[in-house]
């Protein structure tokens, strides 16, 4: 079953960061570019602050209606979610106690997707898992491999420290977690730099 979004959850689009020129001074591509993973980190296609879920499918189909079409992205909205859903059945998204990140490569998405939820209480994604706060939805093209990986891979390093965990779930609004994402995409590129020296 398709949820309708929630208006008032949903934020859509990419705003210019307030930290642009440290994108710059990090080596990071312009912020017009939806094709580089982390600057996808920065600039979600969606973010939803308040998601009302109690379970991982409820959390998942209401930030999948939060992406809406993704500016055109999602050519086959419905197959996307179906394909999340399928691979959330073959085994855990959870990265950490509080973290979940269902994905899917899928034919229904022409470029990597990404929606970024906070909950408004635990939500229960598997039985090790009661207490996710935050859901990063990715929907990546199926020969998107590479690209894919490196996503997941800058979440999962950029995730693992709980501090971070603990400032997304604390930010008291939309302008402060936006800020934490956009530094994950300086902080990302840095890391990614020196890990090829």
């Amino acid at each position: 079953m398709h949820r309708e979004k929630n208006p008032d959850a949903c934020k859509h689009g990419r705003k210019q960061p307030a930290n642009a020129a440290l994108f710059r001074a990090a080596g990071c591509i312009s912020w017009l570019d939806v094709n580089s993973p982390l600057d996808l980190i920065a600039q979600p296609d969606a973010l939803a602050l308040a998601l009302p879920a109690t379970t991982g499918r409820d959390a998942v189909e209401v930030l999948h209606g939060c992406l809406g079409l993704a500016g055109g992205a999602i050519v086959d909205p419905p197959q996307m979610l179906a394909d999340v859903i399928e691979r959330m059945d073959v085994a855990s998204v959870c990265i950490a106690d509080d973290i979940a990140v269902p994905h899917a490569r899928t034919a229904a998405v022409s470029r990597l997707v990404l929606g970024v939820g906070r909950t408004s209480g635990n939500v229960t994604f598997d039985q090790e898992h009661p207490r996710v706060r935050l859901v990063f939805l990715i929907g990546t093209p199926k020969a998107a491999v590479t690209e894919h990986l490196q996503l997941v891979a800058g979440l999962s390093r950029w995730l693992k420290n709980s501090a971070t965990r603990a400032a997304l779930i604390a930010a008291p609004g939309e302008a402060e977690f936006r800020t934490l994402l956009q530094t994950s995409a300086v902080v990302g590129a840095a890391l990614a730099r020196a890990a090829k020296r």
